[in-house]
Parts: C-alpha cells; sequence; structure tokens
C-alpha cells in the first residue's frame, strides 16, 4: 500500500442485527488485520473499531462484546504475514493463547505475538484494545526472530512506561501527524519495544543464557570445518531464535564471529603443537578448520599468537626434537 497521508478509518455495527453484525465484524476483521477465525460469545451485540495506518505501520483500536479470534497454520500459509504485533489492553483484560501457553493480559499491561505462529485471542463484554503492528524489516533487524515473553509486559513503570507514553502520544497525535512523522514515532516504538525484548530476555534467564551460550560453544567446535558457519546455522541447529544465541554470547562477552573465529584459532594452536599430530600442511589444516584461504588462516594465527603457524610448528619440533 502506497499513500501519502494517514488513512484513519471509522467502522461500527450500529443499527445491525446480531447476525449482520457479526458478519460486519468479521469482514472488518479480515480487511484490518491479517487472516483470522471470529468466534462470538451468544451476548455479543455490537463493535466499533479505528484503524490508522501509513504504508508501513498500522494500529487498530477496538470495542466490542466478547470474542474469540484464532489465527491457524493454515491462514499463516494463506497470507504469509509473520510481523510481530504488541496488544494493550485498554480496559478490562484480554487472554492470549499462543505456543501452548495462556497469558493473561491486563489493562496497563501489554504483549507483543508473533503472526508468523498460530495464535488466539479472547476478551469478554465491552473490552477495549489496542493492537499495534509493528514493521516487520525493522524488527527483523533488531530482533531477527521475534520471540516474546510468557509474562504480560508491565506498561507503568520503567522501559515499559516509555513504550505505553510513546504508543499513546501516537494515538493521541494521529490525526495531525504526516506519514513521515507517523512512521518515525512508529520507529521509535519498535526500537523501544525491541530493547525492552532484549532486557527481558537478558533479566529473565540468565541461566538459560549460559546455557544457550554453552550449546553455542560446543556447537561450534563440532562444526568448525564449515565455512558457512553462522548464528543462523547455530540457532537452528539447537532450536533457539538468532535473537537468543546472539544475547547469550553478549552475556558471555563475545559475539558468533569471534567465537567462531577464536575455537578455530585455538584448535589449530593444539593442532601445530600437538606431538605426531601435526597436519602435512598448513593448507590442509586452513581448509579443515574452515578458513576461507591459507593466507587468511596465516594472518588471523599470527595476530593471535605472534607467530606464523609454520613458524610455530618448527618451533614445537626444535623443542620436542
Amino acid at each position: 500500500m502506497a499513500t501519502n497521508t494517514v488513512e484513519i478509518e471509522h467502522a461500527n455495527t450500529s443499527g445491525l442485527g446480531p447476525h449482520e453484525g457479526q458478519e460486519r465484524w468479521t469482514e472488518l476483521l479480515t480487511d484490518y488485520q491479517p487472516d483470522f477465525d471470529c468466534r462470538f460469545e451468544p451476548a455479543w451485540l455490537a463493535g466499533s473499531a479505528v484503524r490508522v495506518r501509513t504504508a508501513r505501520f498500522q494500529y487498530v483500536s477496538w470495542r466490542s462484546d466478547g470474542c474469540s479470534y484464532r489465527r491457524t497454520s493454515q491462514h499463516i500459509a494463506k497470507d504469509r504475514a509473520i510481523g510481530a504485533c504488541l496488544l494493550v489492553p485498554r480496559s478490562k483484560s484480554v487472554t492470549v493463547i499462543q505456543d501452548d501457553t495462556s497469558v493473561v493480559v491486563r489493562a496497563g499491561q501489554g504483549y507483543p505475538f508473533s503472526m508468523g505462529r498460530p495464535v488466539t485471542i479472547s476478551h469478554g463484554r465491552a473490552c477495549e484494545v489496542l493492537a499495534m503492528t509493528l514493521d516487520s524489516d525493522t524488527l527483523a533487524r533488531r530482533l531477527y526472530e521475534f520471540d516474546g515473553p510468557h509474562t504480560p509486559i508491565d506498561l507503568r513503570t520503567g522501559l515499559g512506561r516509555s513504550v505505553s507514553a510513546l504508543l499513546t502520544s501516537l494515538v493521541g497525535e494521529s490525526d495531525v501527524l504526516a506519514p513521515h512523522e507517523f512512521d518515525a514515532v512508529a520507529d521509535r516504538l519498535t526500537d523501544l519495544f525491541a530493547l525492552l525484548q532484549e532486557r527481558l530476555v537478558t533479566d529473565a534467564a540468565p541461566g538459560r543464557l549460559v546455557e544457550v551460550a554453552r550449546d553455542a560453544r560446543t556447537y561450534v567446535r563440532k562444526h568448525l570445518g564449515d565455512r558457512n558457519l553462522s548464528v543462523h546455522h547455530i540457532a537452528t541447529a539447537l532450536g533457539w531464535s538468532p535473537r537468543q544465541v546472539q544475547l547469550a554470547l553478549q552475556h558471555a562477552g563475545t559475539t558468533t564471529n569471534k567465537l567462531i573465529k577464536e575455537e578455530r584459532l585455538s584448535t589449530a594452536y593444539a593442532r601445530v603443537v600437538a606431538p605426531g599430530g601435526i597436519p602435512s600442511s598448513i593448507t590442509d589444516l586452513a581448509n579443515e578448520l574452515g578458513f576461507a584461504t591459507p593466507s587468511a588462516f596465516s594472518t588471523a594465527f599470527r595476530e593471535r599468537y605472534g607467530l606464523s603457524p609454520s613458524r610455530l610448528r618448527e618451533q614445537s619440533r626444535r623443542v620436542g626434537g
């Protein structure tokens, strides 16, 4: 969608009977958001909604009687929408079920969830909810793969309060903002959200980060010869998200590239000085440990240990002899 203005749309089911109102509400839902199934409580009568959007961002605020929205794997395969959404109840509470985890989110809290995994969202009568769709490209650059928390975010204190204040400002000023201004605020909101996610992961599970870092190091040691070894390979093999691996290694004082390089060089050092374990050539060792070229291997080795592999091998042989 391309637009030169911030689009604001209002809709409601006023004046419609229950059956017609439910049909209209379902049409609105599938128009405003990626595909969902909509299930209404027996007493459902009415709903109203506002959608505000630019070419990159949108939020939907709605108030309705009891309803349940379910996004299945079939919906995901159909529309391919995999972005993230920040759900903020503005009154009462909303229940979110994703990855077999059920979370009750109350007013004053927020809950981020992925559109790329099945999810069910439900609430009771006269509940008011705001859903902010986060720019998937921006989020991907910050988090690589969205992996939400299993507890709601408190939007009344700390960084969460800053997220809430910025979101409130965006909603309150939408009708006077130019599209580029709206996007700038939404970008900042995404940055704060990503920062909050990083802090939640780090603070909530330091032991888990230690475990991820340990497993990542073990995996690297077993796959040193893979020249394409990267954080994505490590994460996929271990069942973590790339961002979790990065945070875990950061917690351990390193990065993926530094870890891979250090493990390759330390293994090379051990092989060069080991009696009887020296390879027939430095080129063979460089290839075996995944270095791009023998020259790159020798340069990195010399920077790390002060001697070239060949020179260290000669010294080790003289000492051993």
